[in-house]
């Protein structure tokens, strides 16, 4: 690492917004509930899902709410189970994936996450970006998914910054 990066991820880290109760960070879980999710792969996804709801909510030792999760499931269609709910107010069990849900239109669902996001954007410079997370273990059945992941990753919010997409894939994943 050049010393110019240093630089720039040392002023970078100073003035990224905190996480507090009055700015809680809005985390948005995208799972793939296809068919092809059926077995092994739910089972991975929601044990993963359960672990780290359980791990959000222990932060503030259970009494102090630091996020607000938004979490969708898709195969044909997208399905809103939590609409940024306060992370005390979830329990780990809503947080499943049973391949059930036919086809992998990945498009759909990401486009519906970023009207969603877009509706609700943090208001203020003290708001950190949101962080999104997409699972799918499948090739996309549906449209094109890059231009709602771009509307996702493009979103300006009030601090400065863009959410943080991250994409986890299983298998033969596209």
């Amino acid at each position: 690492i050049t010393a110019h990066h240093t630089v720039e991820r040392q002023r970078t880290m100073t003035t990224a917004p905190r996480v507090t109760r009055k700015n809680p960070l809005q985390v948005v879980l995208v799972a793939d509930d296809s068919g092809s999710m059926s077995g092994e792969p739910a089972k991975q996804v929601t044990e993963g899902l359960q672990d780290f709801i359980a791990k959000l909510q222990s932060f503030g030792r259970g009494e102090k709410s630091f996020f607000r999760i938004l979490f969708v499931t898709f195969g044909d269609q997208p399905k809103v189970v939590h609409e940024l709910a306060d992370i005390l107010g979830v329990t780990a069990d809503t947080f499943k994936v049973t391949g059930q849900s036919g086809g992998t239109n990945m498009d759909v669902a990401l486009a519906m996450v970023a009207t969603k996001m877009e509706q609700n954007r943090p208001q203020s410079e003290s708001d950190p970006a949101p962080l999104v997370i997409f699972w799918s273990d499948g090739q996309n059945t549906g449209g094109d998914p890059l231009p709602a992941a771009q509307r996702i990753k493009s979103l300006q919010c009030p601090c400065g910054r863009t959410p943080l997409l991250i994409t986890c894939g299983f298998g033969q994943a596209e």
